[in-house]
């Protein structure tokens, strides 16, 4: 049952690398980088973690990019900035787990963690 669970998510992700035309990344509306955007990371990611004050981050420059639906959903690009930002937050036993990066994906006001979308080939940064 779980690998049947595992192919249909995989479906539904995959099925086309992310691609863009030099036209759509000349017309995309990447939009200005928010001048807080580590605040806005550290926001998003308070929710997630179980010790968000002690979460120590170290952020890469900000680089334009784009992240796509997977064909089963319709493929729609995305365009924004793309955030390397390498986290080490506490477990639930206290301890840190050690550094872990996360390409973080800001667009439209809007952040979201694009680790599985760079995993299955949907997202990549543009020139």
């Amino acid at each position: 049952m779980r690998i049947i669970a595992y192919c249909i998510t995989a479906l539904l992700l995959c099925g086309c690398a992310a691609t863009a035309s030099r036209e759509e990344v000349a017309a995309a509306r990447f939009g200005p980088l928010p001048a807080n955007y580590q605040q806005i990371i550290r926001g998003y990611m308070a929710s997630r973690l179980k010790d968000p004050y002690s979460t120590v981050y170290r952020f890469g420059t900000p680089h334009k990019g784009m992240v796509q639906d997977g064909w089963a959903v319709g493929g729609k690009k995305y365009f924004g900035w793309i955030v390397a930002t390498w986290i080490n937050a506490k477990n639930g036993f206290g301890g840190y787990v050690g550094e872990e990066m996360h390409p973080m994906f800001l667009f439209d006001g809007k952040v979201s963690d694009a680790s599985d979308s760079f995993q299955y080939g949907l997202a990549k940064l543009l020139p």
